[in-house]
């Protein structure tokens, strides 16, 4: 039989997975970092008003005091001067768009990841690293690359995600042959009682010849079918069973089938095959 999934499509889809995968995480840490940058703000914004508050009063007033306070250290001014300075990295024609004075303010565009193609990231790199004249998203301090965005990661993941899984049921609707069987005894029936039972078994071929002999002899599932009569037997309720060889190739022509005649007044309301609890065969 041939493979239900392809290779190709299974190492497309762990590799989309992967991208989805580091996507989300700088996704996560570009939201981390928002958080942390609106703190230093905050603090910063804070700090610097009571300053101004306490410009001009006594050195013991209480303005004095919550500025000595409210003082943010040196490496919270350096990080707001950081992303105050730092430019924001996008599609030219996006800069011109309308957008929240959050993300301009805090230099990080979060809303590209949902609803772009793809974004730009600060790679961060060591002061002694020289400068690539060659590297068009580097201004000489501020280095970007160019990644997919979650948008389009998950869209990827998702159409290559649904061309994997449904290759089986493409090979499996390749593979069923389709077998159209008329059972009369099942016409104008008001209450039809029926069942439908799948077994792995060899039934005897008795009575054919040739192709059709073997054909049974070499099919091992069988789908058995068993249901009440239209027709009655001297008033005895009838119960049909039938044997529908469901092979792979070769299907023979005929299947097997036999009547089972119930006791006078007894009526049949329900049918199961013993095996369908799944604890016997």
């Amino acid at each position: 039989l041939p493979a239900l999934m392809d290779d190709e499509t299974c190492l497309r889809l762990c590799e989309a997975s992967e991208i989805l995968y580091i996507v989300t995480e700088q996704c996560v840490a570009q939201t981390v970092e928002i958080r942390h940058r609106l703190e230093c703000m905050t603090k910063w914004i804070r700090g610097t008003a009571s300053q101004v508050k306490a410009r001009g009063t006594a050195a013991d007033s209480v303005q004095k005091e919550n500025a000595r306070k409210r003082r943010v250290p040196e490496h919270v001014l350096r990080k707001v001067a950081s992303f105050l300075s730092a430019p924001l990295k996008t599609a030219p024609i996006e800069l011109e768009k309308k957008r929240g004075s959050t993300e301009f303010v805090l230099g990080i565009l979060l809303s590209d990841y949902f609803a772009k193609d793809h974004v730009f990231v600060e790679k961060h790199r060591s002061p002694l690293h020289g400068r690539n004249h060659a590297e068009s998203n580097s201004d000489g301090f501020h280095t970007f690359v160019e990644t997919p965005s979650l948008k389009a990661a998950l869209d990827v993941t998702r159409e290559i995600a649904f061309e994997l899984f449904e290759e089986p049921r493409k090979v499996m609707t390749h593979l069923v042959n389709q077998v159209n069987i008329y059972v009369e005894e099942c016409i104008n029936q008001n209450q039809l009682v029926s069942t439908l039972h799948s077994r792995f078994t060899t039934i005897a071929s008795n009575g054919l010849v040739g192709d059709d002999e073997q054909a049974f002899s070499q099919c091992l599932h069988w789908t058995i079918f068993a249901h009440t009569c239209s027709t009655t037997d001297v008033g005895h309720q009838l119960v049909q069973i039938s044997a529908i060889p469901t092979c792979y190739e070769d299907i023979p022509a005929y299947y097997k089938t036999l009547f089972v005649r119930l006791p006078m007044n007894f009526d049949v309301k329900e049918m199961k095959f013993y095996g369908d609890d799944g604890n016997s065969t």
